[in-house]
């Protein structure tokens, strides 16, 4: 049975993953070996862009990179969620999946996990109480002091003993300022002291482009703390791989001529999203037709088809996460309308709703071009 290996709702696998050659080598040359005893410390770095871009497949492909390498590396991976309710339930979270990596390691000695035992008794004791739903400066403190203690603990009494360093891989870091808006700075805060005393955990967090803007008064020290990593759409050569790489690791027999991936690369623009949703409609069509070839002239017949599923499975349910004034400011901006002052103020909600994107300051566009064409469909 043929598998199709495009789902453009979830992060690429691992085995998928056949993109971003330029930061997977950053990763496995600098990243990396930044961790090792003897370098002069852990490199953090931020990926940013905006969404469907491909951010999250990245740092689960860095994830397993770690995994793969020559270095006592392991990765923690968390995806971040207003759901934790607070900083210090975020605190716990990642604290549990330190717990959880630490512990799929299978070699550690019968000391090691009775010491392990005793520090997520430690972690766990009462004394930092989880308010729900509040963004108090105690909170604050506590999630803060919480991370600084456990880290430094589980490193001195486990991991610099077992020559073993841990990177810590935060998904949409960006939503942990809803929790507190200081939650970057937080963070800065914490693994600047751990690294003050050699422990030495690397930190690699994604989020929107304009994610360093959103700190405001101390962007620039939380700013300098991370190497930027900013993604952006595909190139051609990426868009090849991207179509066609997946295919060969499922064993696949379809051929996909290079005017089929030009095809795909305009009509996309390279997005990632959008190449995997294509391509996912495409494997499917040419499994039914018996195909052997996803070529041009099934594209073009598709085509329709694929825009149809596009408005059902995607755009209609974000049109209607737009109130009537922003359904008009999109109206707008689809037909190259300026915005007056007055409507302003509705662009960072769209932003918000990953309905548009900020090019630069003042400067606002549809997050991409078939949404653009879709709203400008849609009669008032």
């Amino acid at each position: 049975m043929l598998v199709n290996p495009f789902n453009p709702h979830y992060p690429a696998e691992s085995k998928f993953f056949a993109n971003r050659l330029r930061e997977q080598e950053w990763f496995a040359q600098g990243l990396l070996p930044s961790l090792s005893p003897d370098g002069p410390g852990p490199w953090n770095a931020a990926v940013l862009g905006p969404w469907g871009i491909g951010k999250s497949s990245l740092v689960r492909r860095l994830k397993d990179m770690a995994a793969e390498s020559d270095l006592p590396a392991r990765a923690v991976f968390v995806s971040c969620t207003t759901g934790y309710g607070s900083m210090a339930g975020f605190a716990r979270a990642l604290i549990g999946n330190v717990r959880e990596e630490v512990l799929s390691v299978s070699n550690w000695s019968e000391a090691v996990r009775a010491e392990l035992d005793r520090w997520t008794v430690q972690v766990s004791a009462p004394g930092l109480s989880l308010r729900r739903g509040r963004r108090s400066e105690d909170d604050a403190a506590s999630a803060a002091e919480l991370l600084r203690t456990s880290l430094r603990r589980v490193w001195e009494r486990i991991l610099e003993p077992a020559g073993y360093t841990l990177l810590l891989i935060l998904d949409d870091a960006n939503l942990l300022q809803i929790l507190d808006a200081q939650a970057l700075m937080i963070l800065r805060a914490v693994f600047q002291d751990l690294q003050m005393y050699g422990s030495r955990f690397g930190l690699v967090i994604t989020g929107p482009a304009g994610l360093f803007g959103e700190v405001r008064e101390t962007a620039e020290p939380v700013t300098r703390f991370f190497e930027h990593l900013p993604l952006r759409e595909f190139g051609l050569e990426d868009t090849a791989d991207a179509v066609r790489q997946p295919l060969i690791q499922v064993g696949a027999g379809f051929k996909v001529p290079d005017e089929t991936v030009g095809f795909i690369w305009e009509r996309t623009g390279g997005h990632p999203y959008f190449v995997a949703f294509v391509m996912r409609d495409l494997v499917e069509q040419a499994r039914k037709q018996n195909l052997q070839n996803i070529d041009k002239r099934l594209c073009e017949n598709v085509w329709p088809t694929v825009l149809r599923h596009l408005e059902i499975d995607k755009f209609q349910s974000e049109w209607a996460t737009a109130t009537n004034a922003e359904r008009e400011v999109l109206r707008a901006l689809a037909s190259g309308q300026e915005i007056g002052e007055g409507r302003r103020s509705l662009l960072q909600r769209l932003v918000r709703k990953n309905l548009l994107v900020k090019v630069e300051r003042g400067r606002y566009e549809m997050y991409h071009r078939l949404f653009a064409d879709f709203v400008r469909e849609q009669v008032p």
